[in-house]
């Protein structure tokens, strides 16, 4: 968050060195991969953050972001739904269609994370903006 990268990895590095089991610093150098592009690197940390941690969500996550960021969302959305949380799943997947444009798919995914939790008002609302967008593309032939 502070732009120092490099200085932050060195600190999970560090971190792993003093407690090799530290699922949360794995998770912080996959982020710091994923962030920086380097795929293999950011799955290979996520995969060992997992391993030590099996129901650390945001590791889950990440794993999703990089399937996503690399095309496979069909592999982001099984680790979005392995995370614990459905509605989560879906609202994340959500996101991660929108980002991709995948506009009509991003409103059938907030819909479902709103139908698993109702009380998930942030979901109703991006299902909606998802709509317009789709509309949009669609009346402009996209």
């Amino acid at each position: 968050a502070l732009g120092q990268p490099g200085e932050a990895a060195r600190a999970f590095e560090a971190a792993l060195a003093r407690d090799p089991d530290a699922a949360w610093a794995q998770n912080n150098l996959c982020y710091a991969w994923l962030t920086a592009g380097h795929e293999a690197e950011a799955l290979s940390r996520c995969a060992a953050a997992l391993a030590l941690d099996p129901a650390l969500a945001v590791a889950r996550n990440n794993l999703a972001l990089i399937h996503a960021s690399a095309g496979r969302v069909d592999a982001a959305e099984r680790e979005f739904m392995a995370g614990g949380s459905v509605a989560a799943g879906y609202y994340n997947l959500g996101l991660v269609l929108m980002a991709r444009q995948d506009y009509a798919r991003a409103a059938q995914a907030f819909d479902a994370a709103g139908r698993a939790q109702p009380s998930l008002e942030a979901a109703f609302a991006r299902a909606r903006d998802a709509r317009v967008l789709a509309a949009r593309a669609a009346a402009a032939g996209k």
